[in-house]
């Protein structure tokens, strides 16, 4: 076992955990994050989810919900039908499709409320965030991932490896 190395390691393993740590915790802590699943019924056939004001940098996750649905500008809701939704909609230039969920990204600030057109209530589960706050904190889980990682391999290594002997021996 070299000492150094192990100590060098342990200590590079700290570090990393300490960022994981902090950062998961912030992140949790500090970014605020609203969660909804409630929709209501609009008009028969339409259902809408509670507005939704966003300052600029915010995203909004929609997990779930019928396929004809889309995000609109809170002020449009009474000019909105299911064959005119597309004219109001913020579409794909918005948004990145995960699956059948929708992540919007880089949207303007304003009050804006998710449209559904379906026969029967849509289960929708409804997130939005600072994205600059959940990118920061990402960062400091992922480098705190990489750096405890580094320093657990560092640690195996010094453990594993043995410390040259420095003594020498004469032969008279």
């Amino acid at each position: 076992m070299n000492k150094k190395i192990v100590s060098i390691g342990l200590i590079i393993l700290v570090i990393g955990a300490a960022l994981f740590i902090v950062g998961s915790y912030e992140s949790g802590l500090n970014v605020q994050k609203y969660t909804h699943t409630e929709v209501s019924l609009y008009k028969k056939g339409e259902y809408i989810t509670e507005n939704m004001t966003l300052k600029s940098g915010y995203e909004i996750l929609i997990e779930g919900g019928p396929s004809n649905a889309g995000l609109i500008n809170s002020k449009n809701l009474s000019q909105v039908n299911s064959t005119n939704l597309v004219k109001y909609e913020y579409g794909s230039k918005y948004y990145e499709a995960v699956g059948s969920d929708k992540v919007f990204g880089n949207m303007p600030a304003g009050t804006y409320t998710y449209v559904m057109f379906n026969s029967t209530k849509p289960s929708l589960k409804y997130e939005y965030a600072p994205v600059s706050a959940i990118e920061g904190y990402g960062v400091m889980v992922i480098i705190g991932l990489i750096t405890g990682l580094a320093g657990f391999i560092i640690l195996i290594v010094g453990v594993i490896k043995n410390q040259k002997d420095h003594r020498r021996t004469y032969t008279i």
